[in-house]
C-alpha cells in the first residue's frame, strides 16, 4: 500500500537545512475523505463476530459495525473494536526517536506493536496521546504489526459519566488520524507562546534531552518575510517591531521557527504558528481584544457529519467556519470537547474567536483523569490565537480541583469559564428568558455571557427572539454577548434504518442549518441581526452604523443594484442595473448618513438592493428598499386580463366578525373590501379561505422571501419575486429548503401554479401577511415550537404568531414574541382574486 509521508521542510537558509527535520508517516488516512483500510473485528452489534476490514479514521457505527447510541439512551452498548495493520518503517527513521501518535480514539485504547505493549491503556476520547515505540519497531524493509483494541465504554466510570452520558451521539473507534513521528534523539517537544499586540514575545521551549541553546526566527506568514530573530534556551523573549495583531477581522499570523543548537550546529527545527494579540478581562466590564471591547456573536458547534460522525476533515472545518462567518458571527464554542486541531487552525486563519472546552457534559472527570486530560488539551492548543477562553467542562461537570491547572499550563493566562454557572466574575447562565436577561443586566453584578442561549428546535429559537435579546445586550455595559445552541442538526445516517437520517427524536434537530448544512430561515435572520454593518434605507438616503471592532467601512465594497420587475408576478424577466458606489469613511462604533446616487429615470425602478462586502470579499448582507408602493404595484398586476373565479366567494371568511364587500371588475378580477375591529391580543387575524392543497404545484410570490417567517423572526428575508416549488418540508425533520408552506411578511401578491383551476391573489393594502398553507407538525413535539395557524389554508392576515424555543414559550422571548395587541382598532383592507 502507498504510505502517507509528510516531511516538515525547512526553508530558511543553509543553517536550517543542516538540521534534522521531524518526519511524519501516516498509518491511517488523514481525515474522513482520505482513509486507509485496516483489518477489523467488532465484538457486538452490526456486522460483528468476524474479522473483516474498516476504514481508518472513522467511527465504526458509520462504517456499518456495532450499535448506535445517543448519550441519553440506555443501556449503552459495551462493544470492543479490534484493529490490525501491517506497515513498514522507512530507513530514514533509523537512529531517531519514533513516537506512535493517536490524535483521538473512543474510548479506552490499548496498543501493541509487534506483539508487545506500547504502554499504558489510554482513557479519554477527545485528546491526543502517544507512545515512544523506538525500541519496538523493525526498521528498513521489514514488516511491523500494529494491534489496537478500543473499548467503547471506559473502565473509568468518571470518563463514561463525563463523555458518554451526554446530550449528543456517542460512538466508538479510532476517529482521528494515527501516525509515526520521528524526531532527533535530542529534540524540541513543544513550545508555549505568549505574543502580545504590542509586539512583546515570550516562549517556553520544552526540550527532550539536556538544555542547550535555541534560536528562533519570526516569520510573517502573509509575506514570508523574516521579521525578527531571538535567542535563548528553554525561555525565549524579546520584542518584535511593526507586528500586525490577530483579530477575527484581521487574522494575521506568524510562525516561530525554533532551532535547537549545539554550539553552531542545529540539531532540530520545530515550527509553530501563532498570532500577536492581547486578551484582557475587566471586572464588571467584559473581554477586550487588542484594547477593543468584545461582544461575542457566537454559536456552539459539534464536530459532526451525518456519514462520518465525529470523524471530520479540513474541508469540513473550512465549510463550518465559513458558515459561521457568513452569519456574521465572530465566535464559536467547542461543545463539548476539544475539536480536531485543523478546525482551530481554520479559526486562526479565517478569523473566529474560540472557547475551547474540556469534555464533561453534566458530570465531571475524577481529578487524576481531569488533570491529565486538561494538560493534553492545553499542550496541544495553547498557541492558537483564536482561543480566547478555556471552558472547564459544561453544566455542572466541573472538576474544581483543576482550576489552577489552566493558569499553570497557559502562559497567556486566558480566562476560564464554567458554562452554565457564575464563576470568577462571569455569569454564563444557560437559556435565560428575556426577563431573566434584563434582570441580570440591570444588576450589573458580573459580566453576562450565556454560553448557551435561545435553544433551537426544528424552526424555533435561533433567529426567533434574537433581535430583542441582542438589543437588550447591546444596551448594557456588562454584556459580553452570547452563544446560540447550536450550529447544525446532529442527524446521523443509520445503516440499520435503511440509511435514513436520525436526529434521535427531540434531542438533535436543534441546528441553524440541517445535517448537511442546509440553511434554514434563521440563518439569514442571524446574518441580518448580527451584521457588523447596520443599515436603514429610504428612497433617497442610507443611514449606516459600523459595529466592527477594528474595520473602517472605507475598506469594504458597496454595490447598488436597481431592479425593475418587467411584468410582476407573470414574468421572471427583470431589468437590473448594478454599479459600485464609493465606500463611506465610517470608523468602528460610528455612524453616517449618505445619499443614494440620483439618476434620471430612477423612479420607474421597483427595488433598490444595496450589497456590502467585507475586505476579504465576503458578503456582509443585502438591504432592499421598495421604490413603488403596494397600491401602485397592485394596479400594474390587476390591469391584466385573467379568468374569472366563480366559487371564490363561498370559500372566503373572516377570522373575526366584521364586513366583506365584493365587486366584480373588468378583466375578470374580483375585488374584496373588508373591515373588522380588533380589541385585545391575537395570534392572527384576517381573511382565510380553503383551497385544495393537492392541486398546488408551486407559486410565484411577491413578498419578503424566500423563507417563511414568524412574528419574532422577520429579519433576514428580502422583498422580491420568488418562484417556489411546492414541498412539504417539516423544518428540522426534513430539509428541503426554503419551505413552501407557512407565513410570509410584506405580502403583495401570489399566483398559484396548480393542476386544476389556478388562483391569483393581490392586495393594495401594505403591511399584510400571507399564510400559504399550514406546515405539518413534526412527529416529536415539544409544545413550544408549533405556533397556531388559521383553519383555512390560504389567509391574508394583519398579524401572525411568534415561535418559541426548545425550553421557552414564545411569549417569554421579548417584545416581538408577544401576541399582537389592539385597542378597539378598525382594520380595513382590499384584496383582489383572479385566475391565470
Amino acid at each position: 500500500m502507498r504510505q502517507f509521508l509528510i516531511t516538515v521542510a525547512a526553508i530558511l537558509g543553509t543553517t536550517s537545512l543542516m538540521a534534522q527535520e521531524s518526519e511524519r508517516l501516516y498509518l491511517s488516512g488523514t481525515d474522513k475523505d482520505h482513509t486507509r483500510t485496516w483489518e477489523f473485528f467488532c465484538t457486538g452489534g452490526m456486522n460483528s463476530g468476524h474479522w473483516t476490514t474498516i476504514e481508518v479514521p472513522s467511527c465504526w457505527e458509520l462504517q456499518g459495525f456495532g450499535t448506535y447510541n445517543y448519550g441519553h439512551d440506555r443501556p449503552h452498548a459495551d462493544e470492543q473494536g479490534r484493529y490490525r495493520y501491517t506497515f513498514k518503517v522507512p530507513s530514514s527513521m533509523k537512529g531517531r526517536t519514533v513516537y506512535l501518535v493517536f490524535d483521538g480514539s473512543m474510548t479506552d485504547t490499548e496498543v501493541k506493536v509487534n506483539g508487545q505493549s506500547a504502554g499504558e491503556r489510554h482513557q479519554g476520547a477527545f485528546y491526543p496521546f502517544r507512545y515512544d515505540v523506538t525500541s519496538l519497531l523493525n526498521m528498513g524493509g521489514r514488516d511491523n504489526l500494529l494491534e489496537v483494541t478500543v473499548s467503547k465504554e471506559s473502565a473509568n466510570e468518571s470518563i463514561n459519566r463525563a463523555e458518554r452520558q451526554a446530550d449528543y451521539w456517542i460512538f466508538g473507534g479510532i476517529f482521528r488520524p494515527v501516525y509515526l513521528l520521528a524526531v532527533p534523539r535530542q529534540h524540541i517537544d513543544r513550545v508555549a507562546i505568549d505574543a502580545r499586540a504590542d509586539g512583546s514575545f515570550s516562549m517556553h521551549v520544552a526540550i527532550d534531552g539536556k538544555t542547550i541553546a535555541t534560536e528562533t526566527d519570526i516569520i510573517d506568514l502573509a509575506t514570508g518575510r523574516q521579521v525578527a530573530t531571538l535567542k535563548g534556551d528553554t525561555t525565549v523573549s524579546g520584542h518584535v517591531g511593526g507586528v500586525k495583531p490577530w483579530s477575527p477581522e484581521t487574522p494575521w499570523r506568524y510562525e516561530a521557527v525554533v532551532r535547537l543548537m549545539e554550539g553552531r550546529k542545529p540539531l532540530h527545527v520545530y515550527r509553530q504558528r501563532f498570532g500577536f494579540r492581547t486578551i484582557e478581562f475587566r471586572e464588571r466590564d467584559g473581554f477586550y481584544l487588542n484594547g477593543q471591547r468584545v461582544m461575542f456573536k457566537g454559536v456552539c458547534r459539534h464536530t459532526f457529519w451525518p456519514e462520518s460522525g465525529r470523524t471530520s476533515s479540513p474541508a469540513l472545518a473550512i465549510d463550518d467556519v465559513n458558515l459561521i462567518k457568513d452569519m456574521n458571527m465572530n465566535a464559536v464554542r467547542m461543545s463539548h470537547y476539544p475539536p480536531d486541531e485543523y478546525f482551530l487552525d481554520t479559526c486562526d486563519s479565517l478569523g473566529l474567536m474560540v472557547i475551547d472546552e474540556l469534555a464533561g457534559w453534566q458530570k465531571q472527570y475524577d481529578t487524576d483523569v481531569a488533570r491529565r486530560l486538561v494538560r493534553a488539551m492545553i499542550e496541544r492548543d495553547v498557541n492558537h490565537p483564536s482561543i480566547m477562553i478555556w471552558a472547564n467542562s459544561n453544566e455542572g461537570g466541573f472538576n474544581k480541583d483543576i482550576r489552577p491547572d489552566y493558569t499553570l499550563l497557559d502562559p497567556q493566562r486566558r480566562k476560564v469559564v464554567e458554562p452554565w454557572s457564575r464563576y470568577d466574575g462571569i455569569d454564563t447562565h444557560h437559556y435565560p428568558n428575556y426577563n431573566a436577561v434584563r434582570e441580570k443586566l440591570e444588576k450589573q453584578e458580573a459580566v453576562f455571557m450565556p454560553t448557551e442561549m435561545i435553544h433551537g428546535l426544528y424552526d424555533g429559537g435561533h433567529g426567533a427572539s434574537l433581535e430583542d435579546y441582542w438589543r437588550l445586550m447591546q444596551s448594557s455595559p456588562t454584556s459580553a454577548g452570547g452563544f446560540l445552541w447550536n450550529l447544525a442538526d446532529e442527524g446521523v445516517v443509520r445503516h440499520d434504518k435503511r440509511d435514513s437520517i436520525d436526529c434521535d427524536a427531540l434531542h438533535a434537530p436543534d441546528g441553524i442549518v440541517g445535517p448537511h448544512h442546509e440553511k434554514e430561515g434563521s440563518f439569514y435572520a442571524i446574518k441580518s441581526i448580527w451584521s457588523p454593518i447596520q443599515i436603514e434605507m429610504t428612497d433617497t438616503e442610507v443611514h449606516i452604523s459600523n459595529h466592527y471592532m477594528f474595520t473602517n467601512l472605507s475598506k469594504c465594497r458597496f454595490e447598488l443594484e436597481m431592479v425593475k420587475m418587467t411584468n410582476p408576478l407573470y414574468s421572471k424577466e427583470e431589468e437590473r442595473h448594478t454599479r459600485q458606489i464609493d465606500a463611506p469613511d465610517v470608523a468602528p462604533s460610528q455612524h453616517r448618513t449618505i445619499s443614494l446616487p440620483q439618476r434620471s429615470g430612477r423612479r420607474p425602478f421597483d427595488l433598490v438592493n444595496l450589497r456590502v462586502y467585507d475586505p476579504t470579499g465576503r458578503l456582509v448582507d443585502t438591504w432592499t428598499q421598495r421604490l413603488t408602493t403596494t397600491a401602485e404595484t397592485a394596479q400594474r398586476i390587476i390591469g391584466k386580463q385573467v379568468s374569472r373565479i366563480n366559487a371564490i366567494k363561498e370559500r372566503v371568511r373572516l377570522t373575526v366578525p366584521g364586513t366583506m364587500t365584493w365587486t366584480e371588475l373588468p378583466g375578470g378580477w374580483l375585488q374584496l373590501d373588508y373591515e373588522y375591529t380588533l380589541d385585545g391580543d391575537y395570534d392572527f387575524a384576517g381573511l382565510t379561505l380553503d383551497y385544495p392543497e393537492a392541486q398546488v404545484e408551486g407559486a410565484i410570490l411577491l413578498a419578503d422571501g424566500p423563507y417563511h417567517t414568524w412574528k419574532n423572526r422577520l429579519r433576514g428575508n428580502r422583498f422580491g419575486q420568488w418562484d417556489k416549488t411546492y414541498n412539504n418540508t417539516v423544518t428540522g425533520q426534513s430539509w428541503d429548503y426554503p419551505e413552501f408552506k407557512g407565513y410570509y411578511s410584506n405580502f403583495q401578491a401570489v399566483r398559484l401554479r396548480t393542476k386544476g383551476q389556478p388562483l391569483t391573489i393581490v392586495t393594495s393594502t401594505p403591511g399584510l401577511f400571507l399564510h400559504l398553507f399550514t406546515p405539518e407538525l413534526p412527529v416529536h413535539r415539544s409544545g413550544n415550537v408549533e405556533p397556531p395557524f388559521p383553519n383555512g389554508n390560504i389567509s391574508i392576515l394583519n398579524c401572525i404568531p411568534a415561535i418559541g424555543t426548545k425550553f421557552s414559550r414564545a411569549d417569554q422571548g421579548g417584545p416581538q414574541s408577544r401576541k399582537a395587541h389592539y385597542d378597539h382598532a378598525a382594520i380595513r383592507g382590499t384584496v383582489y382574486f383572479g385566475g391565470e
